[in-house]
């Protein structure tokens, strides 16, 4: 058994993969309901944060 390694992620569809990686890797069942409602959430084209509020983010704690 691979060892799973976090990465954090930055939108939906990294959100979608990580819980999926958490999910092959620790068996969680619970998660695939949290999965299946992200999905949704990215098929609407949610977005967390509007594209550019990261980079403004960023900037204001002048990373950049």
């Amino acid at each position: 058994m691979t060892k799973y390694t976090y990465i954090r992620p930055n939108t939906l569809e990294d959100i979608v993969e990580e819980l999926a990686k958490i999910i092959e890797h620790k068996r969680y069942d619970k998660l695939n309901y949290l999965l299946s409602d992200i999905e949704w959430l990215q098929k609407d084209d949610f977005e967390l944060f509007d594209k550019n509020e990261f980079y403004d983010l960023m900037f204001d704690k002048g990373l950049f």
